[in-house]
């Protein structure tokens, strides 16, 4: 029978890290949507480029 490995001491706190690493990515990119002038600003970056 095949037994998964415990997880080591340093791979215990790279996990939630990279949850949080996330989560303030998440929370970066949402914030920009509250800001109007910056949503515009990129869409005529982007149309700009046709």
């Amino acid at each position: 029978m095949h037994t998964s490995p415990r997880p080591s001491r340093s791979f215990r706190w790279r996990r939630p890290l990279a949850w949080a690493a996330v989560l303030a990515a998440l929370l970066l990119v949402f914030s920009w949507y509250l800001q109007p002038s910056l949503m515009v600003q990129l869409a005529n970056q982007l149309w700009n480029c046709f």
